[in-house]
């Protein structure tokens, strides 16, 4: 029997206990009704103001981007008539129907691949027939200082003109 009382005894108290955590809930929760709520719509119309000022930038970004592509093409051909102006050998209007991959040539990325196919060279057979005169004249346009000379694009091409 001192058992059974002390397990009641328990059992009560924690009936107890649960009991105040109750109205200790509740207490709390009435106090967050009456008490006034922060001034959260400012916060939500700075928040929403914000996110379309990011979505502005966001949108000029990419009309920039899609914008600096066409650019490039309208100067393509203000390249082609100074290269008209100066000596620059073989050079095609429109890409042949057979092109070498210049990338092969060593100091020629995709980004140098596509500056010489907007200035009309596709060709391994063209860079072989360059003279002196127009190796400075692709130097002078491609900004290179010498490049041509100094990665020997002549002996490498005639190599993969070789092996081709």
């Amino acid at each position: 029997m001192g058992q059974q009382l002390r397990t009641n005894t328990k059992r009560r108290r924690r009936k107890d206990y649960l009991k105040r955590k109750k109205e200790q809930a509740r207490a709390s929760a009435a106090v967050k009704k009456s008490s006034p709520k922060p001034a959260k719509a400012p916060a939500k119309k700075a928040a929403k103001k914000a996110a379309k000022k990011a979505a502005k930038k966001a949108a000029k970004k990419v009309a920039k981007k899609v914008e600096a592509p066409a650019a490039e093409k309208v100067e393509a051909p203000a390249a082609k008539e100074v290269a008209a102006s100066q000596d620059l050998g073989l050079v095609y209007d429109k890409a042949p129907d057979s092109v070498d991959d210049l990338k092969e040539i060593s100091g020629v990325g995709p980004a140098l691949e596509g500056k010489l196919h907007g200035l009309g060279i596709y060709t391994y057979a063209q860079i072989l027939a360059w003279t002196p005169a127009n190796i400075a004249s692709f130097d002078d346009l491609l900004s290179f200082k010498g490049r041509i000379e100094r990665d020997e694009w002549l002996k490498q091409v005639a190599a993969l003109e070789a092996a081709k």
